[in-house]
């Protein structure tokens, strides 16, 4: 219940503007009171390293101060006092956001009544009409081009006569932002908006209507059946800016999304895409390898061996297109999948330029009697004993990669323990 409680108010001041991170390191420090990094660190079970930049994030916004000192301490602000400010705000701009619709509500049934139209600067159009008038709205765009699209309309822009105006203006100095839904589609159907625009990616609750505003001045509401609503009343575009403003505030960036896909692929097609939900992919795959574990015959092979192929098999037989990815494209996958469990341990992967080398590091949180167990693994076993790494560590070699000296760096200070691995590209000689 305790864990209940304390996710809810950290998925708050996620809420409330703050990374994940930065929320899980607020939370701690607002229950230990003035702490040092480490102890905040050890708390909330994000990476030392990551616990430094959370904290002056925070700093930087005035959540938290800094005490110097060797070493130095930190102390949150008090909450009221930092986030009444930004309550009143979302209140304000949801009481605005409520007062928008209401009036383009009665707008919407006025146009469709045909009633005082010019009066309102508001013009109904059939459905054949509708296509071009939406195109030479696009097409004389100048400066900025907003558009809300509903999942009715997503397929419409990205192929056809749509897409092709997009991709021209997206040339001229003009700033495009789309905000969308990630439902029933594909997300690189969205993918093909990215090269013409900002695009954002809502997963719930969406419109039935698109709304289109070009510079502020005019614009569009599209209806499902493809009429729309043509419009140059000031309070409509102002009342439509602010709508895209807001959807926009609460989207997440399709790069974003696009990276989480390419770690995950079809996987979470049931669910929305974030970190929980790979989260539970991960933890699922773990269950199928303690299982596959169990159905191979280790007589021959050592532990790390069955575990292993335990590992590859189970990520084959769950990503159809695991077999076909580049070293790179497996790398990313087994990465994010390994840092989802955020279990304490946090793992870097970090190519040189040249790409002939390759350093994996993993940052442990320990108990401080437990630190001669860790040397012995290293010394006896010099690969850490998880089912990912281990994965990684056959990828590697299957491309053509040796792992050498293993290092191991112990912070008492921190509590905690970095095990770095330097894999090497292997010279191909030819022999004459």
């Amino acid at each position: 219940m305790a864990e209940e409680a304390r996710e809810r108010i950290i998925a708050g001041l996620e809420d409330l503007g703050l990374s994940r991170n930065e929320a899980k390191v607020y939370y701690v420090l607002i229950t230990l009171g003035e702490s040092k990094a480490s102890e905040i660190a050890k708390r909330s079970g994000v990476a030392r390293e990551k616990t430094y930049k959370a904290l002056k994030k925070l700093k930087s916004k005035g959540y938290v101060k800094e005490i110097k000192g060797k070493p130095s301490k930190w102390i949150a602000e008090p909450p009221d006092k930092i986030f009444n400010p930004t309550i009143e705000e979302i209140k304000r701009r949801v009481s605005e956001q409520e007062a928008v619709i209401k009036i383009l509500e009665d707008l919407h049934l006025k146009a469709r009544s045909r009633f005082d139209k010019q009066e309102v600067s508001v013009w109904e159009v059939g459905d054949r009409d509708s296509d071009q008038l939406i195109l030479n709205l696009i097409k004389n765009a100048n400066k900025k081009l907003e558009i809300v699209l509903s999942p009715y309309h997503l397929t419409k822009f990205t192929y056809g006569e749509y897409k092709d105006v997009l991709k021209k203006i997206s040339k001229k100095d003009i700033e495009i932002n789309i905000v969308t839904w990630l439902l029933d589609y594909d997300i690189f159907t969205h993918a093909k908006l990215n090269p013409y625009a900002d695009v954002y990616i809502l997963t719930e609750n969406p419109l039935n209507n698109s709304y289109i505003l070009c510079d502020g001045e005019s614009g569009v509401i599209l209806e499902p059946d493809n009429r729309c609503i043509y419009f140059t009343n000031k309070m409509i575009c102002n009342a439509i800016e602010g709508l895209v403003t807001l959807l926009r505030d609460r989207g997440t960036s399709l790069n974003r999304f696009l990276d989480l896909y390419d770690a995950v692929g079809e996987i979470v097609q049931g669910a929305p895409l974030n970190i929980e939900s790979i989260a539970r992919v991960s933890n699922m795959l773990l269950e199928k390898i303690t299982t596959e574990i169990q159905k191979i015959d280790g007589v021959e092979s050592s532990p790390m061996d069955v575990l292993t192929d335990a590992t590859i098999n189970v990520l084959e037989s769950i990503f159809p297109k695991y077999r076909e990815m580049s070293l790179t494209e497996k790398l990313k996958l087994i990465e994010t999948l390994f840092e989802s469990l955020s279990d304490g341990i946090s793992l870097e992967i970090d190519p040189t330029t040249k790409r002939d080398k390759m350093y994996i590091t993993l940052s442990i949180r320990y108990n401080p009697e437990s630190i001669k167990k860790y040397h012995d693994l290293i010394n006896g076993k010099p690969l850490y004993p998880h089912p990912y790494i281990a994965a990684m560590d056959r990828e590697l070699r299957n491309a053509g990669f040796s792992r050498g000296i293993s290092l191991i760096t112990v912070n008492r200070i921190e509590e905690r323990i970095e095990i770095r691995y330097l894999y090497r590209k292997r010279e191909v000689r030819i022999q004459i």
